[in-house]
């Protein structure tokens, strides 16, 4: 298995952020607070890399999930890490499932399912799911 250095160059066309290899070797923390524009998004790939890497495999959940909270977003991080796992040769073993609500409700919810209270800001139901 390449070192996580090696994945996320070839994934990105860079090295990652110091932070990112940490992760990468030491695991993934339950949040990531980070300013705009430090590479938050490339965590995906230190997840990645923990799941083919056979020392940690087993200590790596199965999935990940990404939560942001705008759709332009959601876009955006999806259509990197979907370019991501075409360049590492990976887009058909890992699946990308997007979730997000907000357009084309006719009953006013904006396509989510109320999982609290009307007024809250929680409300998730599967709008889409790509590759």
């Amino acid at each position: 298995m390449q070192a996580f250095n090696e994945l996320f160059h070839m994934a990105t066309g860079r090295t990652p952020h110091g932070y990112q290899a940490r992760i990468a070797r030491d695991g993934l923390p339950s949040v990531v607070q980070a300013p705009t524009g430090t590479g938050k998004t490339g965590i995906i790939l230190a997840w990645l890399w923990r799941r083919f890497h056979e020392p940690h495999r087993d200590q790596t959940p199965r999935r990940l999930v990404y939560a942001l909270p705008q759709r332009s977003l959601v876009e955006q991080v999806a259509g990197e890490a979907g370019r991501w796992l075409e360049n590492l040769g990976l887009a058909d073993e890992v699946a990308l499932h997007v979730v997000m609500g907000g357009a084309g409700s006719r009953n006013g919810s904006g396509g989510w399912i109320c999982t609290g209270p009307r007024s809250s800001s929680a409300r998730w139901i599967p709008s889409s799911a790509r590759r």
